[in-house]
């Protein structure tokens, strides 16, 4: 058997070699940041081919039509590189989870279930802000960290953003702490 082995030709031109960059949305969920978590989950829906961006920034019009829809919304939370303790706070907080409650007490009211339900107990406060705090609240939180694998597309959205974002961060466009969140 005869062994065959590879060489170069010293003269011929080859295609630079570079680093690639390792994708955020490639990682493990034990690995990705909260930020990242929090992304996929609020770009799951956002159209790939909508996601554009360059050095000066992510666009809401391209071509006379929207973009970006969701990657507006998700950059304030990647660029702060937002821990779990952090966007919890922000939910539970009585500026936002006061204003849910009252939104979902006052619909209440309106249908004065306090007196139709008055058999089983029921008061529009208190279920309100159970309703808000230990459903809607615990269940935003637990999709959050327990679907990174099934959020494909949001994965895919936060790679093109995490490309474009350390593009702008080589150019000192953005400082190394917006890029933290993609631990990049």
């Amino acid at each position: 058997m005869v062994k065959r082995s590879r060489s170069r030709n010293s003269g011929s031109t080859s295609r630079k070699m570079s680093v690639k960059q390792a994708r955020v949305g490639s990682a493990s969920s034990q690995k990705a940041s909260f930020a990242a978590k929090l992304g996929a989950f609020i770009c799951e829906n956002q159209k790939l081919g909508d996601v554009v961006g360059d050095l000066s920034g992510f666009y809401q019009k391209h071509n006379g039509r929207s973009v970006n829809q969701r990657v507006f919304g998700v950059l304030p939370f990647l660029h702060l590189n937002i821990t779990e303790s952090q966007f919890r706070g922000i939910l539970n907080s009585p500026s936002v989870n006061g204003s849910l409650t009252d939104a979902v007490e006052v619909l209440c009211n309106n249908k004065k279930l306090n007196k139709v339900l008055e058999g089983v107990q029921f008061n529009c406060r208190k279920q309100s802000e159970v309703g808000v705090r230990d459903g809607l609240n615990a269940a935003v939180m637990e999709s959050v960290l327990n679907r990174w694998d099934m959020r494909r597309n949001g994965r895919m959205v936060l790679n093109k953003i995490q490309a474009v974002q350390l593009k702008q961060h080589k150019e000192g466009v953005i400082p190394a702490s917006s890029v933290q969140w993609c631990k990049c």
